[in-house]
């Protein structure tokens, strides 16, 4: 009975000494991981990330700059970046394209990494409106799934039209999901997107146009709201519905891009029609004008069909697409062509022999 009652305190005794050693250890921890995370060097840690990103002229003259205001903690796994600004220059002569976010987040999953992947959980912000996903892949990155969805995204703020050579603003929502693997040709995945508020221009800026080496700058335009379905299926992008149609245009698309790695190298095959609406058209003295010589230059009126539809073809590589006019109502000569061959096929009809009179 002694020996059971002995036993009993004893064990009671190294429980009590475990837990005390536990609290320890957490203890230590705690202390070790806050400070870390009170005192890391973030500064540092921004300063990294500009001079890893930015970049000097290369052979063609392209140069990235990146600015980040603010650097600091988020959650124990992440960092969040406050006034990111992108800016590309191809070269002394050109207009640099700037992409600016005024909030992102990245954060670590510690237990995805050991188990051999990297998952990372992103944000952005960009006016009213956000843009989450997760990007996870290999240890290696060659197998990668990117997943992301926008609520609400301002792309005027963020700067996305200096991307594409004018002025743009819209709210998008919508999801992407893509799966790429090393090997391009088995990549797959499904991109919807809608941009309400869609307007082209801003009276400011010039807006590129084909043919045109110094650009228009145009009041803006309403395209209403572009809905946009893309289906990636063995390394090639088809684009199912790309429409919009608003007050002073309507614009569709259709067409396909092969990707490929590195990015650059993707090509194009690509139609995109577009129609001012009268409107527009007498809106202002300078919408007059600046429609009056875009009418007159010769890739222009090329592409512009009877229907007052302008379609353009964009072919090649990312990096040396060259706008030409499509077949306007191409469709419609098909057509016509194959009815008229259609017609000299068919065998003429030969008048039965006249019967005998009785």
């Amino acid at each position: 009975m002694k020996w059971a009652i002995a036993t009993g305190d004893a064990s009671q005794e190294n429980r009590q000494r475990y837990l005390l050693w536990a609290g320890y250890v957490f203890f230590f921890l705690f202390c070790f991981f806050t400070f870390a995370y009170l005192t890391f060097p973030y500064e540092r840690l921004r300063d990294i990330i500009i001079d890893r990103f930015s970049s000097a002229p290369d052979e063609a003259g392209t140069k990235t700059a990146i600015k980040i205001e603010e650097l600091s903690p988020h959650w124990f796994t992440g960092v969040q970046l406050e006034g990111v600004t992108v800016t590309r220059t191809e070269d002394a002569a050109s207009e640099p394209t700037v992409i600016a976010i005024d909030e992102v987040t990245l954060r670590a999953a510690p237990l995805a990494y050991l188990f051999g992947n990297i998952e990372v959980s992103f944000g952005a912000e960009a006016g009213e409106g956000s843009l989450d996903g997760t990007y996870e892949s290999d240890m290696e990155g060659k197998a990668k799934h990117v997943v992301a969805e926008l609520d609400g995204f301002d792309l005027g703020k963020m700067g996305v039209g200096s991307f594409i050579g004018m002025p743009l603003a819209g709210i998008a929502t919508g999801t992407v999901d893509l799966d790429l693997p090393e090997e391009m040709s088995t990549s797959a995945g499904d991109i919807d997107l809608e941009i309400a508020g869609l307007t082209l221009g801003d009276g400011k800026n010039k807006m590129k146009i084909p043919g045109m080496a110094g650009g228009l700058t145009l009041d803006p335009i309403d395209a209403g709201t572009l809905k946009m379905k893309m289906a990636l299926k063995e390394g090639i992008v088809a684009i199912e519905t790309f429409e919009a149609k608003g007050k002073d245009l309507t614009l569709d698309g259709s067409g396909s891009l092969r990707l490929a790695s590195p990015f650059d190298r993707t090509r194009a095959d690509l139609t995109i029609g577009f129609k001012v609406e009268d409107s527009y058209k007498n809106k202002s003295e300078k919408s007059k004008i600046a429609l009056e010589l875009m009418s007159g230059n010769p890739v222009m009126r090329s592409a512009t069909g009877s229907d007052g539809v302008t379609r353009l073809q964009l072919s090649g590589g990312l990096t040396t697409l060259r706008p030409r006019p499509a077949t306007p109502g191409g469709g419609a000569k098909k057509g016509a062509a194959a009815k008229s061959a259609a017609k000299a096929k068919k065998p003429k009809k030969t008048e039965s022999p006249e019967e005998p009179e009785e």
